[in-house]
C-alpha cells in the first residue's frame, strides 16, 4: 500500500515529473506513478533508496548504468525514457505498464502453467536477453517479479541494468530484501563470484522450472540456506514433479540450470535455437545427459581428462576447460599411462647392437606403432556463436587447427557478420592430425531481410502499431495534424512511405489525424420566422436542421415558435438545430355575425275616391257626430 506520508508524493522532479502515488518497492528503489508535464503522459519513476544514495560511488554507477540501459529498445523490454539530471534524488523514468507481474499471474493460476504457456513466456524473455546481452547489459535479477504481462500475452522485462548494482557490499549479507531474488540466483552469484550472461540464463531456467512445476527448485528458511542449495544441492527433475512436461523441454531446463557455468547454454541465442527447435517439434529430444547438468562442477583434475588439445582464445569461450593453457599434445591413454615398450637387452655387453636396436625401435614407434596403440590427438571445438566471423578467421591461434567455410544466412536476431551456427558444434571433440586442420562450417548472419513498409494510410493508429511490431519495425512518437479527409485517430501518412524498405528495428514516423478543423458559429434567432425561411438560414450558416415538431399554438401555421439551441449560443459548425413550429390549432376564432332583423312592411295609405261631404256624418254607420276639432279643421 502506498504511504500517504511519503515525502516524495507531490514532488516534481526536474520541474517535469510529478510523483502521484507509490506503486511498488524493492530492495534498491521505490517506484512511483508520475505525470510527465512536458509530454502529458503517465510514466513510472524509480527512485534510488536514500540508504544507497549516500554512497557517491554507488550513485555514479547508478547513473552510468541507467544511461546504458536507456539505449535498449526491444518489444520485450520496458522502455527507459529518461534518467535524473540533478542529483537529488537519483531516479529513472520508465514506461508505465498496466498489467500483472508473471509472479502474480502464476499465483492467480495456482502456480503451475501449461508447458505451452511457459514456453511462450520463456521465448519472449530470451529475446529480451539476446538484445540486452548484445549491448553488454546483464540483468542479474531475472525473476517473475520483474516480468510484466500485458493483455495481449506479450511480456516485458523490467529492471534491466539495475540489479547489477545491488552486488556492491551485499555479496555476503543476504537480507530479507534479497529473499525474492535468492530463489533465482545463480551459483556464482550466491558465492559472490564473477557473473556473465550465463547467470541470466540460469535465473531464467529457475523461472521456467517454477512455471512448469508450480514450485521453486530450492526452498529453505533463510536466504543464506537457499543460496547454498544453489551451489551444492540437486533439485528434483521437473518430470518427477509434473510427468506431463515433454522430455525435450525438461532437457532445456536442466541445461539452463547447470551449476557449472561452463555446462550451461553459452549464450541466449543458443538457448533460443533450442526453444525454437522444441516449439517446432515438441517431440524432439536433445540427448542432454541430465546428470551432467544437475550436479556440481567436476572435481576431476585436468590431467585425468581424455587427451584434448585446448586452443586458447581470449575472445571465445572454450568448453570445457579448467585452465587456460597453450596447445598441448598428450598421447597417453585416459589414465595418463603412456604405453612404452622397454627394449630388452639380450646381450648386455654388445653396445653397438643395443644402440642399433633401440634406434630402430624408436623409429618404428614414432612413425608406425604409436598410431596403432595410442588414441589420436583431438581438439575441443570452441563456441563461436554470436562472434564476428572476421575476428574468428583472423585469429592466428587457429592456424593449422581449423579451416573455416562461411555460409551466409538471413537472421533477425543475430547482428550482421556474426556467427549463427557452427558445425561441428561447440564443445565437441574432433580428431586432429598435424597438417590436416579440422574443417568447420560457420553460418554467418547477413542480418534480417529488408522489410517493405505497408500502406497504413487511413488505418487506425493502434492497429498500425501492431502491424509495425509484427514486421519487426518500431514506431516513433506520433505527430498530429488536422485533416478534412482522414477521421480522427487514423493515420494520414508514414515516413518512409508505403513500398519503401527499412531494416528491422528502424523507426517509422507516423502522422495521425486530428480530424477536420473545428469552426464555431453563433446560433441565429429563428423565433417567429416561417419554416422555409428558418431552414434556409440554417443551411446557409453550415448548421444542420434537426428534428421538427408541430405543437398547438396561436401563431400562424408553419411559424417557428421554439428552437432547440438558444439564439447567440456558440456551437460547432454543422451543429444540429431542432425546431418546433405552430400547427395554428389554438388561433382565436371570431364570433359569427348576427342575422339581420327584417324591417316591417310599411302600412299602405289609402285615399277615398272622393272628398267626403262635410255635411254628412263621417261614419254613416255611426250615428255619433264627429269631434268638433275635426269638423272645425274641415271647415
Amino acid at each position: 500500500m502506498p504511504n500517504q506520508n511519503d515525502k516524495y508524493i507531490g514532488m516534481k522532479l526536474d520541474n517535469r515529473y510529478e510523483l502521484l502515488t507509490r506503486i511498488g518497492s524493492g530492495g534498491m528503489a521505490l517506484v512511483y506513478k508520475a505525470r510527465c508535464h512536458k509530454l502529458d503522459r503517465f510514466v513510472a519513476v524509480k527512485i534510488l533508496k536514500e540508504e544507497l544514495a549516500v554512497d557517491s560511488d554507488f550513485r555514479e554507477r547508478f547513473q552510468n548504468e541507467s544511461k546504458a540501459v536507456a539505449m535498449l529498445s526491444h518489444a520485450n523490454i520496458v522502455n527507459v525514457y529518461d534518467v535524473s539530471r540533478s542529483s537529488n534524488p537519483d531516479y529513472i523514468v520508465m514506461e508505465l505498464i498496466e498489467g500483472l507481474t508473471l509472479k502474480e499471474y502464476m499465483e492467480n493460476r495456482g502456480g503451475e502453467l501449461s508447458w505451452k504457456e511457459a514456453l511462450h513466456f520463456t521465448t519472449q524473455i530470451t529475446k529480451a536477453l539476446i538484445h540486452a546481452h548484445s549491448r553488454g547489459i546483464i540483468h542479474r535479477d531475472i525473476k517473475p517479479h520483474n516480468i510484466m504481462l500485458l493483455q495481449d500475452s506479450s511480456v516485458k522485462v523490467t529492471d534491466f541494468g539495475i540489479a547489477r548494482l545491488a552486488s556492491k557490499n551485499t555479496a555476503h549479507s543476504l537480507t530479507r530484501d534479497a529473499m525474492g531474488s535468492v530463489h533465482y540466483m545463480s551459483p556464482e552469484q550466491a558465492v559472490g563470484g564473477a557473473v556473465d550472461k550465463r547467470s541470466d540464463i540460469y535465473s531464467l531456467g529457475v523461472v521456467l522450472y517454477e512455471m512448469l512445476t508450480g514450485r521453486l527448485p530450492f526452498e529453505a528458511e533463510t536466504s543464506v540456506a537457499i543460496a547454498l542449495q544453489h551451489v551444492n544441492a540437486t533439485p528434483l527433475s521437473p518430470r518427477e514433479i509434473n510427468p506431463k512436461i515433454p522430455k525435450g523441454l525438461e532437457e532445456i531446463v536442466l541445461r539452463m540450470m547447470a551449476q557449472d557455468i561452463n555446462k550451461r547454454y553459452a549464450s541466449a541465442e543458443a538457448l533460443y535455437d533450442d526453444l525454437e527447435a522444441f516449439r517446432t517439434h515438441p517431440e524432439v529430444e536433445f540427448k542432454y545427459n541430465p546428470a551432467t547438468y544437475i550436479t556440481g562442477s567436476s572435481d576431476k583434475k585436468p590431467d585425468s581428462q581424455p587427451n584434448v588439445i585446448v586452443v586458447p582464445n581470449n575472445d571465445v569461450k572454450v568448453l570445457p576447460r579448467e585452465t587456460e593453457v597453450e596447445p598441448v599434445y598428450n598421447n597417453g591413454n585416459s589414465g595418463g599411462f603412456r604405453k612404452r615398450s622397454t627394449p630388452v637387452a639380450w646381450l648386455a655387453g654388445v653396445g653397438i647392437i643395443l644402440v642399433v636396436f633401440i634406434t630402430a625401435f624408436f623409429f618404428l614407434w614414432n612413425f608406425l606403432l604409436k598410431d596403432m596403440f595410442s588414441d589420436p590427438p583431438s581438439l575441443m571445438v570452441p563456441d563461436w556463436s554470436n562472434i564476428s566471423y572476421d575476428i574468428i578467421y583472423s585469429k592466428p591461434e587457429y592456424v593449422g587447427y581449423f579451416t573455416f567455410e562461411r555460409v551466409d544466412a538471413s537472421n533477425s536476431i543475430i547482428e550482421r557478420g556474426k556467427v549463427i551456427a557452427q558445425d561441428p558444434a561447440a564443445g565437441r571433440k574432433v580428431n586432429w592430425k598435424e597438417g590436416s586442420p579440422v574443417k568447420v562450417k560457420l553460418t554467418v548472419s547477413k542480418g534480417a531481410d529488408d522489410i517493405i513498409i505497408p500502406n497504413m494510410v487511413n488505418k487506425e493508429y493502434r492497429s498500425g502499431l501492431i502491424t509495425l511490431g509484427d514486421l519487426g519495425l518500431r514506431a516513433g512518437e506520433p505527430t498530429y495534424e488536422l485533416s478534412d479527409d482522414i477521421s480522427s485517430g487514423y493515420i494520414i501518412r508514414t515516413d518512409p512511405e508505403a513500398g519503401e524498405t527499412r531494416h528491422p528495428g528502424d523507426p517509422i514516423e507516423i502522422v495521425v489525424s486530428l480530424g477536420p478543423e473545428i469552426k464555431y458559429l453563433l446560433v441565429p434567432d429563428l423565433y417567429g420566422r416561417a419554416f422555409e425561411d428558418a431552414q434556409k438560414i440554417i443551411e446557409d450558416m453550415n448548421l444542420t436542421l434537426g428534428e421538427i415538431k408541430l405543437e398547438p399554438s396561436e401563431a400562424p401555421y408553419g411559424m417557428v415558435i421554439r428552437q432547440g439551441i438558444a439564439p447567440n449560443t456558440e456551437v460547432q459548425e454543422y451543429a444540429r438545430i431542432d425546431l418546433t413550429i405552430s400547427d395554428e390549432s389554438l388561433a382565436a376564432t371570431p364570433d359569427p355575425l348576427p342575422e339581420p332583423i327584417p324591417e316591417p312592411e310599411p302600412t299602405p295609405i289609402t285615399f277615398p275616391d272622393q272628398t267626403p261631404d262635410p255635411y254628412l256624418p263621417a261614419n254613416p254607420e255611426n250615428t255619433e257626430p264627429a269631434p268638433p276639432d275635426v269638423i272645425q279643421e274641415v271647415l
